[in-house]
């Protein structure tokens, strides 16, 4: 969402309601869009069905699923369709600002939502215990409700309207965009921040004797959830520019941020897809249609309880070795024995 004050790039001149149209660009937004909604539906269906959900950090990723999903319709959906036919806002026009609204407060909770999910990941890191004292059972969807209100003051009507332009082919802020600007930098500062004592944290528990304290599992949420994070992060940076710029910069650039939008809420699809798993093998066995709740339980067992993993090595180890031990003193006592004999 970008600061334009109601007025053309090019012109300065104010916006008509209907200007030419932009079929292309359009498309190309519709078709952006389709892309990453068309896999995120099964992700989404496979995250609440499989036992990721009894997670608290898929709790909250589920929550920002449902953010990608609705911002997806206001930023790549509604935005082709209104540069295909070439509407910007008008006055008297109350559809479009409540859109507009809506989706400014759905970014802010995500923002919030980013965080929050980078904070888990630090305190899952740091201790097992204040990680299930602090988000253990429903106690992960208590906090969902600071991003829930947080979005909720965004969305109210305190805040400018957010509308949107056929010309620059962008959602902008038609006002003082100072609270949406805050938001962007503080989410960058905060983000940079918590993923920084994450590595820290990673760096001291993978290091010397205590490498197995980490699993498998934990660090590939950790990856995904740092990649999830900088496209939000890319995403902030990108309207940070074009609030600073107004309309000095390029009308390209308005486009590129625009699709950077989509990308934040779209990408994370192609993260899921990637990079975990255990989605891949659910949306796999959804698209044949087998039961998705039996995919790799194990596994996510072992995220809960990484140390249940460890604890059942070394059991193993010192049952073989007793094994060994009676073994070897069974074959002493028949060597004893046929000596006797």
């Amino acid at each position: 969402m970008s600061n334009n004050s109601t007025c053309n790039a090019t012109t300065n001149e104010p916006f008509s309601p209907l200007n030419e149209g932009h079929p292309v660009l359009g498309s190309l937004y519709i078709a952006h869009g389709t892309i990453y909604l068309i896999p995120y539906i099964p992700c989404m269906i496979v995250m609440v069905q499989n036992k990721l959900y009894k997670m608290p950090c898929y709790k909250i990723m589920i929550f920002m699923g449902v953010l990608d999903v609705l911002n997806l319709f206001s930023a790549a959906f509604l935005a082709g369709y209104y540069s295909i036919i070439g509407r910007s806002y008008r006055e008297g026009d109350r559809f479009m600002p409540t859109v507009g609204a809506t989706a400014l407060g759905m970014w802010a909770a995500y923002c919030a939502c980013c965080i929050l999910l980078a904070f888990n990941r630090c305190v899952d890191l740091r201790s097992q215990h204040w990680s299930e004292k602090m988000f253990g059972g429903k106690r992960a969807l208590l906090w969902l409700l600071i991003p829930i209100f947080y979005g909720g003051f965004f969305a109210s009507p305190a805040q400018p309207k957010v509308v949107y332009s056929a010309d620059i082919g962008v959602w902008f802020i038609d006002g003082d965009p100072i609270c949406h600007t805050v938001n962007n930098i503080v989410t960058c500062a905060a983000l940079i921040g918590l993923y920084i004592c994450l590595v820290v944290l990673l760096w001291k528990k993978t290091r010397g004797a205590n490498s197995e304290s980490v699993s498998a599992m934990q660090k590939q949420v950790i990856v995904q959830s740092c990649l999830i994070c900088l496209l939000d992060m890319l995403a902030c940076i990108s309207y940070i520019i074009i609030q600073a710029a107004k309309t000095s910069l390029p009308l390209e650039v308005y486009k590129v941020s625009q699709f950077m939008w989509q990308a934040c809420h779209g990408g994370n699809t192609v993260i899921y897809l990637t990079m975990n798993r255990t989605i891949r093998k659910g949306v796999l066995r959804l698209i044949r249609g087998k039961p998705v709740n039996s995919v790799n339980v194990a596994a996510n067992d072992q995220m809960q309880n990484p140390g249940n993993s460890l604890s059942s090595k070394n059991r193993l180890l010192t049952e073989r070795d007793e094994n060994q031990r009676r073994g070897t003193i069974s074959d002493r006592r028949a060597t004893l024995s046929t000596n006797h004999q």
